[in-house]
């Protein structure tokens, strides 16, 4: 077993898990299953494919909400072939499917007792979702009250429609529905989110999915469209049908097709013949082939990131695919353009991977290339002039005094705020003047200083004055998480226990990768200036504790007898928090190995706190009841 690449696998995998909840991606949907079949065949039992979504972290479980019945993702086939094979292993007495779209957002249940809302809860990790119930009255399509008795739960997809007026800046419509569930602060943006759903459970409404899903309408939900299968053909020919016609006219993006056993007496059953750990199996996902079309390249645009990374943009002629005008694709990094050998007018192979992501799949006129790539890879940055460096695969403009960097790094203090009076073309006003030459300086204008600037009318500057104003007072988790910090966002901030700006100054813990990051990026003399320097105009307020709300902190290493989140679980409800990293609020620190090195071990010595074992603790906290 190659436990080094099994490594490298699950750590690309759970970064792109992190992204995805922050609202971001660097994989495509291909990209991430290709890694996940990969894993498969090397570790079929690892326990990251036994996980499902984005997991929830343990100093979150104020906001969990556990479902009664798991959200499970579905298996997936990428041919018909295999579509039959599945449909044959069911050996159903009587050929009885509904085919659905896979809606491509984000899963959500809502829960009714006797005819009202009580909660609407994310998918998170398919045993425990977080409660989103404060989003109730902006999210489209949410109804608050049934005509029904009893315990009814709807189950559902959060989308952005193809056709919304919100502005993407360019991503995915599932990244920009993610962001915007995701935000700490409610705003109208998410008026633009709809809900759309799929299955009704727990309601005496008979064993049919089609009927459930009429029943569903008639209470006024949106509902995914469906169809019912009596035979392969059928099921064949609504598979040809969508890639042909069906899934241009549905007003949200999909990920292929979702086939499940109509009888829902028959699901239970059905399951008990294989282990449901990450799917059940009255279910299948057909996921549609990438879409594709040659194309010329035109120009290749080089973006730079705040970091100084340079970003290579494929200036493509445009062309159709899948319903979409595609005239530019990224490259991602500069290996990908030396990798596929291109110049300008190569033919290029174009993919558009689940109706959403466009990247370059192939050079089809590589072999001609004679000649070098001097003319399309820079050498030096365009804005400052200074000399680029190689870093990874990465072109990188490592000069601090980078007006593009300072300005990238600004624009994204500001989209971080949500800061609708200043967009990118008044930040490069602002730099371009003098008046705003670093992330700080916005809040040293002044309407003087504005008021001198060509375009900028009274009313104007009274806004942006305003805005700028209403961001100036902070948590600490705010700040922390908006300071750019590689793969650590809010969730990730609360993982490491890092709530405080002491917190942040004073972690030392390296166990995880974004660990690591934090202890990098904040060691590194520039960065340490811009945050004092955003102390010096910001004002960090964070709500007192009440000692006797806060509840003790275990954190456990090594294999228990239950898994973590079970664990989890049985310390919330024994009045204890679970935390991964070991600090002086930590009560015990629980281990499989009373004598281990672990670096959980090794600091909770230092610190003097209690080290017990799994049966220690367990017994302990049941004389309790």
């Amino acid at each position: 077993m190659d436990h080094q690449r099994i490594e490298a696998l699950v750590s690309q995998l759970e970064e792109a898990n992190q992204l995805y909840a922050e609202g971001m991606s660097f994989l495509s949907d291909e990209e991430f299953d290709a890694l996940l079949d990969e894993l498969k065949a090397l570790d079929p039992d690892h326990v990251f494919l036994k996980q499902v979504g984005s997991s929830l972290h343990e100093e979150e479980a104020v906001s969990k909400i556990y479902h009664d019945t798991a959200m499970l993702s579905s298996a997936k086939v990428k041919t018909i072939e295999e579509l039959h094979k599945w449909i044959q292993w069911l050996n159903l007495p009587t050929m009885d499917i509904l085919v659905q779209p896979k809606v491509d957002g984000l899963s959500a249940t809502l829960l009714f007792i006797d005819g009202k809302l009580q909660y609407i809860a994310s998918r998170g990790d398919g045993k425990f979702g977080q409660d989103i119930s404060h989003l109730k009255n902006y999210i489209q399509g949410i109804q608050q009250s049934i005509p029904t008795n009893g315990r009814v739960e709807v189950r559902g997809e959060l989308y952005l429609p193809k056709n919304t007026p919100y502005d993407t800046q360019g991503r995915p419509l599932r990244n920009n529905c993610v962001g915007l569930v995701n935000r700490k602060e409610i705003s109208n943006d998410l008026s633009y989110v709809h809900f759309v759903a799929y299955a009704l459970l727990n309601g005496e409404v008979g064993t049919s999915q089609h009927d459930r899903l009429i029943l569903m309408r008639t209470w006024g939900f949106h509902t995914v469209e469906m169809r019912l299968c009596y035979d392969l053909n059928m099921i064949t020919s609504v598979a040809h049908e969508y890639l042909a016609t069906l899934r241009e006219t549905w007003p949200y993006e999909t990920d292929g097709l979702i086939y499940i056993v109509n009888n829902t007496e028959l699901h239970h059953t059905i399951d008990l013949r294989k282990i449901v750990d990450r799917y059940h199996h009255y279910s299948m996902a057909l996921k549609p082939p990438p879409q594709s079309q040659e194309s010329l390249l035109e120009a290749i645009e080089w973006q730079i990131s705040r970091q100084g990374l340079y970003i290579p943009i494929a200036i493509i002629r445009p062309t159709v695919i899948g319903g979409a005008m595609i005239s530019r694709a990224t490259l991602n990094n500069v290996v990908n353009v030396e990798t596929l050998r291109l110049h300008i007018g190569h033919r290029l192979l174009l993919e558009r991977a689940n109706d959403v992501i466009p990247y370059i799949r192939d050079n089809l006129d590589k072999e001609l290339v004679v000649k070098e790539q001097d003319d399309l890879i820079p050498t030096h940055c365009y804005s400052c002039g200074q000399a680029l460096q190689r870093e990874g695969v990465h072109l990188k403009c490592v000069s601090r005094t980078c007006d593009e960097v300072m300005i990238q790094s600004i624009i994204y203090w500001v989209k971080s705020l949500e800061m609708k009076e200043i967009g990118g073309q008044t930040i490069r006003k602002l730099f371009a003047s003098g008046l705003v030459r670093k992330t700080s300086d916005l809040y040293r204008l002044t309407y003087t200083d504005l008021m001198t600037l060509e375009g900028f009318a009274q009313r104007r500057v009274e806004r942006l004055l305003q805005e700028v104003k209403s961001t100036q007072i902070l948590s600490s988790l705010q700040f922390l998480s908006m300071l750019g910090i590689p793969l650590v966002g809010r969730k990730a901030l609360m993982k490491l226990n890092i709530t405080t700006i002491d917190a942040f100054q004073q972690f030392i813990d390296d166990t995880y990768v974004i660990g690591r990051n934090v202890i990098q990026w904040r060691d590194e003399e520039h960065n340490q200036l811009f945050v004092s320097d955003l102390l010096d105009v910001l004002e960090i307020r964070d709500q007192e504790e009440d000692s006797s709300q806060v509840l003790p902190e275990i954190v456990c290493t090594g294999k228990g007898p239950y898994s973590r989140k079970e664990l989890s679980a049985i310390a919330l409800a024994k009045g204890y928090q679970v935390s991964n990293t070991v600090s002086d609020r930590t009560r015990w620190l629980v281990a499989d190995d009373l004598h281990g090195s672990s670096s959980k071990l090794e600091k909770a010595r230092k610190k003097g706190i209690p080290i017990i074992s799994y049966e220690d603790f367990l017994g302990n906290i049941n004389k309790q009841e």
